[in-house]
């Protein structure tokens, strides 16, 4: 192998300094060779000391390629490495070295399946195995012939010189296991190692049976433990005030019994087996130390491990071997993949405890067994007060001597202590919902401990309470509870109601056939029969309101309702669409909204004027959204509205007109019911009705006023009301009846239904031509004035749609024919769209800023617009859907359409489950979401199967989620 192929962390540089190498991708021995002062320093983390050490390394091998001489090894010496490792002293070596390693003969990646099976079969599986075996000893080995042999020697000499670096190790370890325990200690090289190994296996002072004298003389120089006097010499000791001779004397002997008593690990640590820091015996205790922190939570593997801060050698196979004995001892039990401590029962100890006389034990068991200090006393003849006061005193000494005995101070009792003496609860429930025994709470009694008074509807959130016995609690609260599709479901009517109606809701159904799939519902799930849970004559009325009120209804005419997940939703796009905010003083149908924007109505699923209406007004507070009032279904007011001034003035600008003809123009302006305009609605103008006709005679216009009134009125759109407005201030004793259809088409005004046009035949061509006329323009001006006319808003749309406009911010468009003078065509647009429906996730939301953070790029971006720009052209591709929620423009391409509560669902289920606050901002850095207060979250997922643990403030995708997170995966150390 090519020198120049090693790899660095074979040429005997420190840990750091090769691990920087390799995070600067300098590889190999080649790399490092090319690589100058300024690239080291530019390596994150590489500092001065190891800059300094891997230039002498590249000097080192630099001279080994002109001269052939031998890189340096880490101890300074020059040594012939090849010739050494085939030495029997380096062989040794070596062949100790792989055996600490542990490291199989997979390794050897040339060699043929052939040899390796035959080498596995012949039980050689250990590097340390055949690594120096000769051809005479491979030919010894069964069924190997002198073809396998060679090939076997070949690949293990190759091996060798490709790891030449590990004879560093091998060299120390050597080294180490060779020299007496007087040369370690007098070995500089070696002194922090014996330190590091004497803290890990200390000793106090207090415990090593030294004089008083001694120890307190090494107390006052501050000496605690052993590893502070492991390197005093005697002269050093003699120093200390007050040590005399002997004391010094005591003293060296008893560190010098220390260091042989632990010689051989002591070698084996100064050698590199880090292993050897800590004794098996050593582990265990430290195992079971962990619990005394932790009382009764399990810890899995991995926590064990990290709590204990065992050097990198303890394997982790070495520490389940150690595991596996606190399990087979019972002072560990395996539950559910995490190991709890096993304490003894009280009664259990109490059989073996000889801290108390055998009458006083038998008091304790019959307390144990139920008896009072009453009975007691009967049964052996003395007063009720004796009693206690020997039971008190035998509780005390027993419990004493347990934890003088083991170190422990609980007992298996104690597991449901916290429970008890924090939260109330039926003591005759919890032997069959919570499994306690009664015995426990008579132990309880004997140690004084009272019951709490807490509510136990919090326990199940209490991470004091260890999690098997939290899901035990929640069983238990959940009794009364029905589990339908993974959540808890009360048994109450409240609870059950939005269940039952989502489920055979999802089209119009009446109020009585709700009410016999409600009972049908819970007696198919054999729920006896109770008054208080099912539906009945005597409820029917309070549930009927209660359902025509509630937010997972909409409630319509004859007593109709369907499921609608009403907080489930964003409106902003909707109260835009319909221009809620441009209407004053108007009173109109839900019914003109449906006809007018079919498109939005199919977005939020709502399919007649009821389920707007009902929607509308659960969503808006009468009178809180720019003085919207909710009337009679369908009606809705703004402000106030005089409906007969409406009628006359619709009647004034179109007589001589039908009643057929008038009602239709009155549904066009204002929705309302033809048949109730004509029926109601027009009845005081019943004197200008005659044979079918509303006739009113328009005053004609002076030519003079009309010709003035004309120059007043420059503009190509006006509302009728501004005419009349124009006309008052021009001559404020005209006759507003002037102002007619007859006068205005006369002034050649195209008439249309509450506004007039010269110049456009139809509202839409102004409109397009109000929307195009300039490259850039503000039009918030336009939605206030126009906005509740629907052929601005659909005229907007289509332009949208067709690219001809593009909103590069909310409210702000631009032309095509600007970014086409910019050198930027419509098909550079197009091809953009489709770019990004090949590139998006296919069942699920994307946004502009989620394709960026993706990968996707685009020619487009280097124009610089924000993201709302890039967002916008996609309204033109119909393979996408699109959704204005929290604040962003949001897609998919499945053709399902978008909403708030499904974005929510989606992105908490590729967690399973997510902090409220953390989800909250994932959404703000993958979508720019901008969610206000997490109440916007909480509410638009009402009625969904998301858990919201209150508790922690965690989402879970189901309830059955959040137990098997609570059951499996929570981490109970800290």
């Amino acid at each position: 192998m090519d020198i120049r192929e090693r790899s660095v962390e074979e040429v005997g540089l420190s840990k750091r300094a090769s691990n920087c190498l390799m995070r600067g991708k300098i590889r190999t021995v080649g790399a490092m060779l090319e690589t100058d002062i300024d690239t080291l320093y530019r390596i994150p983390y590489m500092g001065k000391q190891s800059v300094e050490e891997v230039l002498q390394k590249i000097e080192e091998y630099r001279a080994f390629l002109q001269d052939g001489a031998n890189p340096k090894q880490s101890d300074g010496e020059t040594f012939d490495l090849s010739a050494w490792a085939e030495s029997e002293e380096g062989k040794a070596a070596i062949r100790y070295y792989y055996d600490r390693q542990e490291r199989t003969i997979d390794e050897l990646t040339l060699l043929s399946a052939r040899s390796f099976n035959m080498l596995t079969m012949c039980g050689y599986t250990q590097l340390s195995q055949i690594l120096f075996l000769s051809e005479e000893e491979l030919l010894q080995l069964p069924g190997i012939g002198p073809d396998s042999v060679r090939e076997i020697s070949m690949v293990c000499a190759e091996y060798r010189r490709e790891h030449a670096s590990d004879i560093d190790d091998a060299s120390a370890v050597f080294k180490a296991q060779t020299l007496s325990m007087e040369d370690l200690l007098r070995t500089p090289e070696y002194r922090d190692t014996i330190v590091r190994y004497a803290k890990h296996n200390d000793r106090d002072l207090n415990g090593m049976n030294l004089s008083y004298r001694a120890l307190t003389r090494l107390h006052a120089e501050g000496y605690r433990n052993l590893s502070d006097i492991l390197f005093l010499t005697e002269k050093e000791l003699k120093a200390i005030p007050g040590m005399g001779s002997n004391s010094s004397g005591e003293i060296l002997f008893k560190v010098q019994e220390y260091l042989a008593e632990n010689s051989v690990r002591i070698r084996n640590v100064c050698g590199g087996d880090d292993a050897a820091l800590v004794t098996d015996e050593a582990i265990l205790s430290d195992v079971l130390r962990l619990y005394q922190a932790i009382g009764f939570k399990g810890l899995h593997f991995p926590e064990i491990k990290d709590a204990l801060h065992l050097p990198p050698s303890v394997t982790d196979r070495r520490l389940k071997q150690i595991i596996g004995t606190l399990l087979a001892d019972g002072l560990l039990e395996y539950v559910d993949f995490c190991c709890y401590r096993v304490y003894p029962g009280f009664a259990d100890y109490l059989d073996r405890c000889d801290a108390i006389d055998d009458r006083s034990k038998e008091f304790l068991r019959r307390r144990l067994g139920g008896l009072t200090l009453e009975d007691i006393s009967i049964e052996f003849n003395l007063t009720r007060q004796r009693v206690q006061q020997i039971v008190k005193k035998s509780v005390e000494k027993v419990r004493d001597r347990y934890a003088g005995e083991t170190g422990l101070t609980l007992f298996d009792e104690d597991y449901y202590r916290y429970l008890f003496e924090t939260y109330s609860f039926d003591k005759k429930d919890a032997l069959k919902w919570l499994g306690i025994p009664a015995g426990v709470f008579r132990y309880f009694d004997l140690i004084d401990i009272k019951q709490g008074k807490s509510d136990l509807e919090s326990a199940p959130d209490d991470k004091q309470i260890e999690t098997g016995l939290r899901l035990k609690i929640r069983n238990y609260l959940n009794r009364n509870k029905i589990r339908i599709d993974g959540r808890w479901i009360g048994k109450e009517r409240a609870e059950l109601e939005p269940t039952v109606l989502e489920k055979y809701g999802q089209n119009d159904i009446t109020f009585d056939e709700f009410c016999k799939c409600y009972n049908r519902f819970l007696e198919e799930r054999e729920i006896p029969f109770d008054e208080k849970l099912y539906y009945t004559d005597s409820v029917r009325m309070t549930r009927k309101n209660r359902l025509a009120d509630s937010r997972f209804a909409l409630w319509k005419q004859n007593e109709t309702l369907r499921y609608y997940d009403i907080d489930g939703h964003e409106y902003t796009e909707l109260f835009d669409g319909l221009g809620l905010s441009e209407y004053e003083n108007i009173g109109i149908s839900t019914e003109k909204w449906l006809r007018e924007f079919p498109e939005l109505m199919q977005k939020y699923d709502i399919r007649d004027r009821y389920d707007l209406h009902n929607l509308l007004r659960k969503v808006i507070p009468n009178g809180s959204f720019h003085e919207i009032f909710f009337e009679r279904t369908p009606h809705i007011r703004f402000g106030t509205f005089d409906r007969d001034a409406a009628m006359w003035e619709i009647l004034r600008d179109n007589a001589p007109v039908s009643a057929d003809d008038l009602a239709a123009l009155v549904e066009d302006e204002y929705g309302f019911d033809p048949a109730l305009t004509k029926s109601t609605y027009l009845k005081p103008f019943a004197a200008y009705y005659h044979q079918g006709i509303y006739r009113i005679d328009q005053p004609e216009m002076d030519e003079t006023r009309r010709e003035a009134l004309q120059k007043a009125l420059p503009e190509d759109f006006y509302f009728t009301d501004e005419v009349r407005t124009i006309y008052r201030r021009l001559f404020p004793d005209a006759d507003e009846a002037e102002i007619n259809p007859y006068n205005l088409k006369k002034m050649g005004f195209q008439v249309l239904s509450r506004y007039v046009l010269q110049r456009y035949d139809t509202a839409e061509s102004y409109f397009r031509s109000l929307l195009t006329r300039d490259e850039l323009i503000d039009i918030k001006p336009y939605r206030k004035r126009y906005g509740y006319i629907p052929t601005f808003s659909s005229t907007l749309m289509a332009l949208k749609r067709s690219l001809t406009v593009i909103e590069y911010e909310p409210n702000r468009i631009l032309s095509l024919s600007k970014l086409e003078r910019a050198g930027i065509a419509k098909d550079d647009l197009i091809s953009f769209c489709d770019a990004v429906a090949a590139f998006a996730p296919d069942k699920s939301y994307f946004s502009i800023q989620s394709l960026k953070q993706d990968g996707f790029t685009s020619d487009l971006f280097d124009l610089g617009f924000s993201d709302w720009f890039y967002a916008n052209l996609l309204l033109s591709d119909e393979r996408i859907t699109f959704g204005t929620m929290f604040g962003t423009l949001l897609f998919r391409k499945d053709g399902k359409e978008p909403t708030a509560r499904d974005l929510l669902e989606e992105s908490i289920a590729a967690h399973e489950s997510i902090a409220v606050y953390d989800l909250m901002n994932e959404l703000a850095d993958r979508h720019d979401c901008r969610i206000g207060d997490r109440w916007d979250v909480l509410n638009k997922l009402y009625q969904s199967p998301v858990f919201h643990d209150g508790y922690s403030d965690r989402l879970y995708i189901t309830q059955s989620a959040y137990e098997h997170e609570l059951a499996e995966s929570e981490v109970l150390f800290q």
